[in-house]
């Protein structure tokens, strides 16, 4: 599936639906998450980024460099948040927090 079809792909998806994509580098990965958030920003929808590797800062400045206005959709609707602090609670995992 080329990019185009997985974007338009990921644009059919419902509330509640969830899908895998495997990327080959950060770039793919950054072009299908930032085009699915950048549309639910512009439509107010609310979501959550949870970040691994890159970071909350890098995703945040990857993010403005894709053009969607962090600053301003954090303070509404969306999230982006470190995965460490979202499976822990003071440094110790707990399977209950969500």
């Amino acid at each position: 599936m080329d990019s185009r079809n997985r974007v338009a792909f990921m644009a059919g998806l419902e509330l509640g639906e969830h899908v895998v994509f495997f990327y080959q580098n950060v770039h793919d990965k950054h072009h299908m998450l930032f085009t699915f958030i950048q549309r639910g920003v512009e439509e107010e929808l609310k979501g959550i980024y949870l970040c691994s590797r890159q970071g909350t800062k890098g995703i945040r400045f990857a993010m403005k460099g894709f053009g969607i206005d962090v600053l301003g959709s954090e303070k509404a609707r969306l999230k982006i948040i470190d995965a460490s602090e979202w499976f822990t609670k003071d440094g110790v995992f707990k399977a209950s927090l969500r």
